[in-house]
């Protein structure tokens, strides 16, 4: 156990999951820790709690700031990490007590520098989306296999259910003014890896709740930043990369079709304050053109799902005055 893990949980009023939450990193197999609570101007109780729990383990370190959100709080996270190893952990989540130890135990077996695991996703009522019933481990062992798998929703965007080689994310940090910065720091710490690891075992909990996630924003101009986080490496990949158009391609549809499902989402919950028709036509007709020419890149079933969305928003928006 001589190679510490740095775990990383911003917290801003969890008070009512947040102690399960720190138990269940105190509690973890793996012991060689150091758990960095950022207290992101919680105004409930939840520091308290947070203090009450240092008390009884010295390897938590709490910092408080001022509210200005979870991309923030990780990054002041990552300034005071010193584990060879980071991992990131939600407020109101908690983990399997042998969570890290599985997964320092593929990094260091593997000489990889990340490894991901699966969760257990809790709906808004309380239910569990999907348990494994197979055990698998993969191994991605180049370039190439690691942005395919991560390009095919293998590795997910999420980071908490992911342990990180501190070296290979040591010049990363979260870009607050990105929507889905998440899904941009994983994808950057892909590209830094020589190696990645995926466990299939379901490690993590992860609860979804209205007030802790972006979906439960209305679809708004920061959203757009997407679209041009996608331009930009897309026109990177294909001027870098000269044998991955497939990649390419792949990354800039993924980017342009989320953004699209959102925007509709809330068109279709009555929740749009803003229809941006200029710029979401725009983004129609680029991913229209993937989808007409590109086709042989996008699995069947995001092809038809795609076309669909087009065909209905740009139908919505040309009604338009």
């Amino acid at each position: 156990m001589d190679k510490k893990i740095s775990v990383i949980v911003p917290v801003y009023n969890t008070e009512d999951y947040v102690e399960r939450c720190i138990r269940s990193i105190m509690n973890q197999t793996y012991t060689n820790l150091e758990i960095i609570i950022i207290n992101d101007g919680s105004i409930d109780t939840s520091l308290s709690i947070c203090e009450k729990l240092q008390k009884e383990d010295n390897r938590i370190i709490i910092v408080n700031q001022d509210n200005k959100g979870v991309s923030k709080a990780r990054n002041v996270g990552l300034d005071k990490a010193t584990g060879e190893f980071v991992g990131f952990v939600d407020s109101d989540d908690f983990l399997e007590p042998d969570m890290y130890e599985i997964m320092i135990n593929h990094l260091i077996v593997e000489n990889a520098d990340l490894c991901r695991i699966k969760a257990y996703i809790y709906n808004r009522e309380g239910g569990i989306e999907e348990i494994s019933k197979e055990r698998n481990v993969f191994i991605f062992n180049n370039e190439l296999e690691i942005m395919n798998a991560y390009l095919k929703n293998e590795l997910k965007i999420a980071v908490w259910d992911k342990l990180f080689r501190r070296k290979c994310v040591e010049k990363l940090r979260f870009d607050y003014k990105l929507f889905n910065e998440d899904a941009a720091y994983v994808w950057e710490a892909c590209l830094n890896s020589r190696k990645v690891v995926m466990d299939t075992k379901q490690l993590y909990h992860h609860i979804k709740r209205a007030t802790n996630s972006l979906t439960s924003c209305p679809f708004n101009e920061n959203n757009l930043t997407l679209y041009n986080y996608c331009k930009k490496n897309f026109n990177k990949l294909l001027n870098e990369y000269l044998d991955k158009e497939e990649q390419a391609y792949l990354f800039y549809f993924n980017g342009l079709f989320h953004l699209l499902k959102v925007y509709k989402r809330d068109w279709d919950n009555n929740n749009l304050t803003n229809y941006y028709k200029k710029e979401i036509l725009g983004i129609i007709d680029e991913l229209n053109f993937i989808v007409k020419n590109k086709s042989q890149y996008i699995n069947k079933f995001d092809l038809i799902h795609s076309k669909d969305i087009i065909e209905i928003l740009a139908n919505r928006l040309n009604q338009l005055n």
